[in-house]
């Protein structure tokens, strides 16, 4: 999964989210899924560096976080074909990495212990990136729907975690606000609004 790095591409997606660097990130995302296997849900790359941040589907039950292109693995009981609400937390100072799936709390792992986040990312979703807003893998790419994205620029608490998952509106997020996105598609992407919670 460490794909070569290829051209600068400007083209893509969500742009930049302005930020000097992330020292802890958490990403919150639910999805439902249509494919089962080796799915991007979230590509975060700087210039020069893929799987900065990268939240990986590698099939039901199975998640990777990789920060920095190191990866923790994870798995968890699904029932599919059963919306999946994923949290994933990761703290600089510590390393730890933690998943949550559908309101609870699996093992965590030690991931990348003082690396800081590169700044001014390519953000996509739904698909990986093997360059700075490019060089994507057609069989990589997310069939699906996303219905939040929010982001973090600290570890939210376990209590948190769980109003964010109970849809609560009561935590503000510091960087990525999925009501709030400014996005450009590409491909055939449809947008609107959610009915499942």
């Amino acid at each position: 999964m460490d794909p070569e790095q290829s051209d600068r591409n400007e083209n893509n997606v969500i742009n930049s989210v302005d930020c000097c660097s992330l020292d802890n990130a958490i990403q919150l995302v639910k999805e439902s899924i249509q494919r089962l296997k080796d799915k991007s849900l979230f590509s975060y790359n700087i210039y020069g560096k893929d799987n900065e941040l990268l939240v990986f589907k590698n099939r039901i039950g199975e998640y990777s976080l990789y920060i920095g292109k190191a990866k923790v693995t994870v798995r968890a009981t699904e029932e599919f074909p059963s919306p999946v609400h994923v949290c994933t937390s990761w703290e600089s100072s510590t390393g730890i990495a933690e998943f949550w799936v559908n309101g609870k709390p699996l093992v965590k792992r030690g991931l990348k212990q003082g690396y800081s986040v590169g700044a001014y990312p390519k953000i996509v979703l739904e698909q990986e990136q093997d360059s700075y807003g490019g060089g994507f893998d057609k069989s990589q790419s997310f069939m699906g729907e996303i219905g939040d994205l929010y982001m973090w620029n600290s570890v939210l608490w376990p209590e948190e975690i769980l109003l964010v998952y109970q849809d609560s509106s009561l935590i503000n997020p510091t960087i990525l606000d999925w009501q709030a996105l400014k996005y450009e598609t590409k491909g055939y992407v449809i947008v609107k609004p959610m009915v499942w919670g």
